[in-house]
């Protein structure tokens, strides 16, 4: 699937959930449709920042939509504190 499909395809995922992508988000992605390495590493940052924000609100678990991206979901755990 080339870049503009999957771009595309995260916008009717969010469409679809009811929800809308923040213009502040969206930019953070501007100009990475020939980076996909880039876009990994800034979709794994914010995943993990909004996850640490969730953490000290109490949510204590997560489901992380990566739209087959399953390097993205590895990095977002791996940069979450483990409990155990």
């Amino acid at each position: 699937m080339d870049r503009a499909r999957a771009a595309g395809s995260l916008k009717r995922f969010s469409q679809g959930c009811g929800v809308s992508i923040p213009d502040w988000m969206e930019a953070m992605f501007s100009g990475l449709d020939d980076a996909p390495d880039m876009c990994a590493m800034v979709a794994a940052s914010l995943a993990s920042e909004q996850c640490r924000r969730l953490a000290t609100e109490g949510v204590v678990g997560y489901h992380i939509y990566t739209l087959n991206k399953p390097d993205v979901s590895l990095s977002v755990c791996r940069a979450l504190p483990v409990r155990g």
